[in-house]
């Protein structure tokens, strides 16, 4: 029968390497969160007009229509993380005249209270066109995350500019994650598609206050709506 005394082990139902351990599910963030470059050129305008700017303009630059006249945020917090910005030459008078181009963080509501550090930049003869890049400094409240609540918002940033101009924003941006309902929508002239995606000028009438006319338009193949 075989040596006496002899231990079997016992190696279960199957045999074969142990099972690994099964990992914890990682953190997970369940909405939406982008980095996206928007991009305007202002339709009118003389050289040298200042446009002042909100979080809640940034945050209303992409909504979903409701009504005729209604536009709803996507987007519920936005980050600046820099703004370019180019602008080319006088030649209307026939000589090429230097224009100048220029932002800045100005900011002084609390929470979204800005370096006022400004960047600028000027045109020279006929093919040195202006240009800058802004970036908020790090630690700064015009670094960190603002909201994009409708209601009285506080100027953000602004720039000053005129037509020949080419503003890039970059942003990240939260978009809605909760039920909000409120201070998170856009008066438009319409007439609005409901249920229809556009993108809006970046001084659109978020808020009701500050640059309001739609000058700085989204590019042409995108569907706008002032």
């Amino acid at each position: 029968m075989g040596q006496q005394g002899q231990k079997l082990a016992y190696l279960g139902p199957t045999a074969g390497p142990r099972p690994r351990s099964i990992p914890a599910p990682p953190r997970y963030l369940s909405n939406l969160i982008i980095r996206k470059t928007f991009r305007f050129v202002p339709t009118s305008g003389a050289y040298g007009t200042t446009y002042n700017f909100s979080a809640a303009k940034l945050c209303a630059l992409m909504g979903i229509a409701t009504t005729t006249t209604n536009i709803v945020q996507i987007f519920e917090a936005v980050q600046v993380v820099m703004i370019r910005a180019w602008s080319s030459t006088d030649q209307s008078s026939g000589i090429f005249l230097p224009r100048t181009i220029s932002a800045e963080f100005n900011g002084t509501a609390l929470g979204i209270v800005g370096p006022q550090g400004k960047a600028s930049d000027m045109s020279t003869g006929a093919t040195r066109v202006a240009h800058f890049t802004l970036v908020p400094p790090k630690g700064s409240q015009a670094s960190q995350w603002q909201s994009g609540s409708t209601s009285s918002p506080a100027q953000f940033f602004s720039i000053t500019a005129g037509q020949g101009a080419i503003v890039d924003i970059v942003l990240n941006m939260t978009a809605t994650g909760d039920s909000r309902s409120t201070n998170n929508s856009v008066t438009v002239n319409g007439p609005a598609t409901a249920g229809q995606l556009y993108w809006l000028a970046l001084d659109n009438n978020a808020g009701g206050n500050l640059s309001a006319a739609n000058v700085w338009s989204p590019m042409p193949e995108l569907v706008t709506i002032t």
